[in-house]
């Protein structure tokens, strides 16, 4: 085989139908020399050698890098979208990564604030069941002293009246054997005065009403009458004697007060 026939086979195929149409020429570059293949002669090709067939697989790989893709297909192998889709995903990762971030912050936050008033919640509850127990102490022993003292001042009253009671008892006892009623009324009018400054050392003291002006804040008016020599308005008698304890009215005085004298029928006429 020569060396023109080794660069450049020829296969020939014959036609399927009668007339004087050509065989068609298909060279190397469109279709592949296989080993046993017929050269045109009728003889089978030499096989290509391992040079040659790295040359084409060389040249082809030229032709397919120089040659453009077609439509539709460089989509499918184009690495920009890829790397907006990674770089899309990964700031998305980002962002819920920063975000949860944040979220178990504030979490801890508010685990933080509410042990803070859980236990200022105790202190208060701490606190206010000592001052209710304070105070309803504080009450209990109000309300003892306050009935202490008020039994110590009437103790103290009872003590002060037990000479009263004796000095009466004594002439109860003796009335059988004294029959001098001056003197009688004397010890009576004695007793009378002890008893009335037993009262006055503890606040009490008798009012004064004959000849003042009438005021129904101390007295009481029962009746009016008409007095000579008297204006209307003033206490003329007094029928029951009224007391102040610590200058306020114990007891009203029952009084009765002088009136103006009516007009007589011949001052009429």
């Amino acid at each position: 085989m020569s060396k023109h026939n080794q660069e450049n086979p020829v296969v020939q195929t014959p036609t399927e139908t009668a007339g004087d149409q050509k065989p068609e020429t298909v060279t190397d570059a469109a279709a592949p020399v296989f080993e046993g293949a017929s050269n045109g002669n009728g003889h089978a090709a030499d096989a290509a050698s391992p040079e040659k067939l790295a040359d084409e697989a060389a040249a082809e790989v030229a032709t397919a890098d120089a040659t453009p893709p077609a439509e539709g297909v460089s989509s499918l192998f184009d690495e920009a979208p890829l790397e907006e889709a990674v770089t899309e995903e990964g700031a998305k990762k980002s962002r819920l990564f920063a975000k949860r971030k944040s979220t178990n912050a504030e979490l801890e936050k508010l685990k933080a604030a509410h042990e803070k008033l859980v236990g200022e919640h105790e202190s208060l509850k701490d606190r206010y069941l000592r001052l209710a127990a304070e105070l309803e102490n504080f009450r209990k022993r109000t309300d003892r002293d306050f009935h202490s003292r008020l039994q110590n001042a009437f103790a103290g009253l009872i003590t002060d009246l037990l000479p009263i009671i004796d000095d009466l008892e004594r002439p109860l006892s003796a009335k059988d054997q004294v029959k001098d009623y001056d003197s009688l009324l004397n010890g009576m009018l004695l007793i009378h005065q002890k008893f009335l400054k037993i009262l006055e050392d503890r606040g009490v003291k008798p009012m004064t009403t004959i000849d003042t002006e009438f005021n129904p804040v101390f007295h009481q008016a029962v009746s009016a009458k008409v007095v000579e020599g008297k204006p209307a308005g003033l206490v003329v008698e007094e029928l029951q004697r009224g007391y102040l304890f610590n200058d306020r009215v114990l007891r009203a005085a029952q009084v009765i007060v002088s009136q103006e004298q009516p007009p007589s029928d011949s001052n009429a006429a």
